[in-house]
């Protein structure tokens, strides 16, 4: 079972990319950046994570094409 703050993101992230409507699309993707923001600031306060901070850098970039191919 993942922690809340990864799930979250996770959940967006996923709907972001899978969204087939274009017109909901940049907002999914504004939620989903926003939801990856703040668990990056979450996380940086602790040890470890390197999984899930890899994680979100990858998702960050492919958020970044899923916008620039709308």
């Amino acid at each position: 079972m993942l922690p809340n703050g990864q799930q979250n993101w996770l959940d967006l992230y996923r709907a972001a990319l899978l969204e087939l409507d274009l017109e909901k699309m940049p907002e999914r993707i504004a939620l989903a950046k926003k939801a990856l923001q703040e668990r990056w600031e979450e996380i940086q306060k602790s040890c470890g994570h390197y999984g899930e901070k890899l994680e979100i850098e990858y998702a960050k970039r492919n958020l970044q094409v899923a916008k620039r191919m709308r």
